[in-house]
């Protein structure tokens, strides 16, 4: 395993917004990702690792998401 941490460079990093936009979007339970949306819902700041959390957790599971629906899309295609 490696010994270092990728992290997305500063320019691809979305903004709070669009990360809060993104989780309102996404039906799933991460109790950790409910919590910090609440806090930004509240106007509070998040500490560095609830903000490492949450970006990384709902962009994850934005790629999951596209991964998935890209694949279904080409079964449909190969189907049709």
């Amino acid at each position: 395993m490696s010994d270092t941490i990728q992290t997305l460079p500063v320019e691809e990093t979305p903004s709070l917004d669009t990360l809060k936009e993104l989780y309102s979007h996404q039906h799933r339970d991460c109790w950790l990702c409910k919590s910090y949306s609440d806090k930004l819902t509240a106007g509070k700041e998040l500490k560095e690792e609830e903000l490492w959390h949450f970006s990384h957790c709902v962009m994850s599971w934005e790629l999951v998401n596209h991964d998935k629906s890209v694949e279904a899309s080409e079964e449909m295609e190969k189907a049709a």
